[in-house]
């Protein structure tokens, strides 16, 4: 039994005030796992699980709160519960834009992205949060960084091993 899903499930319910249908969606290269979580008649929003032995919520949400400030297009906060390690998000739906833009017009091409460039425009522009500092993206850190393709892709997602030579 998947017992941080149950619990994530109840407190989604006690949240919400009410039954939900949680149902997996995309991961990341982390211990995060998000489900999209819907309640008859409301909006469709995502749960965030994130094991607080393994995972710290409180970047995000620094980073999310002040680029959402900034005028950037990020997923709302709904709710929280750090010491779970549960978060409730806007959810902004499954449309990527490489399948739209697959189907797109020049001209819808163009303005996607635009739109795209000018958020990473945004982003660049943005100080760090006021109440956060990210650590310093140094070489320790890139190192790091590529270490998840060994670990999260080779490793977890195809089942393989990389010798030294290889990695």
């Amino acid at each position: 039994m998947d017992f941080r899903l149950a619990r994530l499930t109840h407190w989604a319910e006690q949240t919400l005030g009410g039954p939900v249908s949680v149902i997996p969606v995309s991961g990341d290269a982390s211990f995060r796992r998000y489900f999209r979580v819907s309640r008859d008649g409301h909006p469709a929003l995502i749960a965030m699980d994130a094991p607080p032995d393994k995972e710290d919520c409180r970047p995000f949400i620094a980073i999310a709160t002040h680029w959402a400030r900034a005028g950037i297009a990020v997923p709302a906060l709904i709710a929280q519960d750090l010491e779970q390690g549960f978060l409730l998000l806007e959810d902004f739906g499954d449309t990527l834009y490489l399948g739209y833009l697959a189907k797109a017009d020049e001209a819808a091409t163009r303005a996607c992205y635009s739109a795209a460039i000018a958020s990473l425009h945004q982003i660049q522009a943005c100080n760090e949060p006021p109440d956060f500092s990210l650590p310093p993206y140094d070489e320790a850190m890139l190192w790091r960084e590529m270490e998840l393709f060994r670990h999260w892709l080779t490793a977890q997602s195809l089942g393989l091993s990389l010798s030294d030579a290889e990695g």
